[in-house]
């Protein structure tokens, strides 16, 4: 399939063993699902991200305030997929690292919508996007090697981020 063939292209998809990147801190290896995340795949039908509007989890109402609208965690699906996956669960938890959310949002384009596509994409919520946020939104969103991506992020990220 065209999918198929789009996902052999972008290798390598696995990084060596103690790369940096399988490595950070809040890593999701050794956890279910996470050769999908490193693979930028929807880790609920494992086709890649980039084949299909994608959408994340918004974080569960805090304290009797009204429905979350920061990230309940970290981690990108098909918009689809995750919609299907809210529809058929009684306890609505990220299916990769079990945090509870309230509601699932499709990510919009930045010419959709510029302000709603950084607020889904900034993660901690402080208002800009770090390298990390900047590397997962690209990686689930463009059908990129993910290899060079990282290279041109660290290459171009003083330019991008004066502070």
């Amino acid at each position: 399939s065209d999918a198929q063939s789009r996902r052999l292209e972008r290798q390598p998809f696995c990084d060596p063993p103690g790369s940096p990147r399988l490595s950070r801190q809040g890593s999701d290896v050794g956890r279910g699902s996470s050769a999908a995340v490193q693979h930028s795949e929807c880790c609920i039908c494992f086709e890649a991200l980039c084949d299909a509007p994608v959408a994340v989890l918004l974080g569960a109402s805090i304290g009797g305030s009204a429905t979350g609208t920061r990230r309940a965690c970290r981690h990108y699906f098909h918009h689809e997929c995750a919609t299907r996956l809210a529809n058929s669960v009684s306890a609505y938890v990220c299916p990769v690292c079990r945090a509870p959310y309230s509601s699932v949002a499709k990510l919009p384009s930045l010419e959709e919508d510029a302000v709603r596509w950084l607020e889904l994409v900034d993660v901690d919520g402080d208002g800009g996007l770090q390298k990390r946020e900047l590397r997962e939104v690209f990686a689930a969103t463009l059908d990129v090697d993910l290899q060079s991506l990282d290279e041109l992020i660290d290459r171009r990220w003083r330019e991008w981020d004066s502070d």
